[in-house]
């Protein structure tokens, strides 16, 4: 297949005159016979840089685009002659020109955006004008032009840097095929365009650095925190060990208020709070500068998981076939006055009943959604702000672990069995679109997570003493990590680019922190 000479041409052309290459545009436009722009376009883009706003709402029309593009670019036009009326001469000439601006106003959005430029007119000086509405003099017409480039049709204006657009869209796809492809390490302020890209396989964490030896049984829960200054380990040693997140990785602190395995723990999205629940059916929240817990909320029925919804409200499941919101808040000033700025209180602020025994929660990345793994093989997801179930998602066998992506309605869930899977289910379309083969996981809990820049890889523990690292996008195997000598029950890689460890906990009692081997 090949592509049209008139557009390479073009785009050739728009992109001499964007890196002011005059001479060289010129000699193309001669010698090939094709100019970037009509004589008419020439003539609008020249009207709108010296505001002659009515010859240029008269080319428009010329011009004859689609109906709704006609208006746009008319109201766009009538909008920056106001902008400038307003700023240069104030609330009387601009009256008329805010009045004319009104009846050009042709849906919901342009009807909305010209009540909020009336209140302009009420602007005492140009300083008021300009922190209003981020106005630089010098550049709106400029910018107006672009903004006129974009919508229209591209038979008549080419829309502003094209090539550069196609340029980006074919990085984006050299990405996507990319198996290995890691931000991490790669310097992307140029992008190379001689060669087709291809990450290094050495890009992933494959090499231990650190193995952390300070729990006294089984690792069950990891959790980094969003800020990526620390990781927390729970442990069926009764003990959370909270952990600096980089060399050395140093035990800052060894939390003993559990009387039992911990379950689950889970940092707040702000990273001042961790939550954690125990077989001994409390509920801790701790805070990362402090030694002893801020919160306790005893008496539930062995809580499985723990999640933050926001930096005040928690949801909570446990084998007592409830799921529960729980609040945070802190003490007020007694009566007495007795001072108690640092503690805090956990109240019940809503609960589910789903008539069966709960064993994973997560929270969608905007916060609109909770699923909820049950114990027969339902996934249930419901509406925080309605409180209301809103759709059931079936899987065929027991389902261990949900793993919630950060910048997607996308889910991971950690199927259990003799053929076990990692499935990625879209919330959007309810549909698999990805599964994930090789590990091993019958006996216990093995949870799969999201992780690395972009959360590009899938990565999962098992019962086979490794961990293996997949493509999201292609489900291929890229990686299986030997360490452990035990089940690898929980990983972890933050999907922050400052972020490059992976980390695993084991049922052989130890912490592995793994970096890219780029030697």
């Amino acid at each position: 297949m090949s592509f049209d000479r008139r557009e390479k041409i073009l785009l050739i052309l728009q992109n001499l005159e964007d890196i002011g290459y005059k001479k060289t545009f010129e000699t193309l436009e001669e010698e090939s016979g094709i100019s970037l722009e009509t004589p008419q376009v020439r003539n609008l883009k020249d009207s709108i840089r010296k505001g002659d706003w009515n010859v240029a709402c008269d080319i428009v029309q010329a011009l004859n685009p689609p109906k709704k593009i006609l208006l746009a670019s008319i109201f766009l036009i009538l909008e920056q002659r106001y902008l400038e009326t307003v700023y240069n001469s104030g609330f009387v000439p601009a009256l008329p020109m805010l009045k004319e601006l009104s009846k050009a106003a042709f849906d919901d959005e342009s009807k909305k955006r010209v009540h909020q430029l009336s209140v302009l007119l009420i602007c005492k000086d140009k300083d008021a004008v300009k922190n209003y509405t981020n106005w630089d003099n010098n550049t709106n017409r400029n910018i107006l032009w672009d903004k006129i480039r974009l919508i229209f049709p591209c038979d008549i204006l080419l829309s502003p840097h094209r090539l550069d657009t196609l340029l980006l869209q074919a990085r984006e796809l050299q990405i996507i095929n990319c198996q290995h492809h890691c931000d991490l390490l790669l310097n992307t302020s140029v992008w190379p365009l001689l060669d087709n890209h291809k990450c290094r396989e050495n890009i992933l964490p494959q090499k231990c650095i650190s193995r952390l030896v300070e729990h006294t049984d089984e690792i069950w829960v990891l959790a980094v925190s969003p800020n990526g200054n620390y990781f927390a380990s729970g442990s069926k040693d009764q003990s959370i060990i909270l952990w600096q997140f980089s060399l050395p990785f140093r035990k800052l602190f060894v939390y003993k208020e559990h009387v039992d395995a911990v379950t689950s723990i889970s940092w707040s999205p702000n990273s001042e709070y961790l939550a954690s629940t125990s077989n001994d059916g409390n509920l801790l929240i701790w805070k990362p500068d402090n030694p002893d817990s801020i919160a306790r909320l005893p008496s539930l029925v062995l809580p499985t998981a723990v999640i933050w919804v926001d930096d005040s409200n928690l949801l909570i499941t446990g084998l007592d076939k409830l799921l529960q919101l729980i609040t945070l808040e802190k003490y007020k000033l007694s009566a007495t006055g007795n001072n108690q700025s640092n503690r805090f209180t956990l109240t019940i602020s809503h609960k589910w009943n789903f008539g069966c025994r709960l064993q994973d929660v997560g929270v969608t990345f905007n916060g609109e959604f909770a699923v909820i793994v049950c114990l027969d093989r339902q996934i249930r997801v419901v509406d925080l702000k309605t409180k209301n179930l809103s759709y059931v998602l079936p899987e065929n066998s027991a389902v261990s672990a949900i793993c919630v992506s950060s910048n997607s309605n996308q889910i991971l869930l950690s199927v259990t069995g003799s053929q076990p899977v990692v499935r990625l289910w879209d919330l959007d379309t309810r549909h698999v679109v990805q599964s994930y083969r090789g590990h091993q996981e019958n006996r216990y809990v093995v949870r799969a997570v999201l992780g690395g820049p972009n959360e590009n890889f899938v990565i999962s523990g098992s019962e086979d003493c490794r961990i293996y690292i997949w493509s999201r996008i292609f489900g291929t195997l890229l990686k299986s990590l030997e360490l452990h000598s035990a089940t690898v029950n929980s990983v972890s890689w933050l999907s922050k680019t400052n972020v490059p460890y992976l980390i695993s906990a084991s049922d052989d009692n130890t912490i592995g922190i793994w970096a890219a081997d780029v030697n």
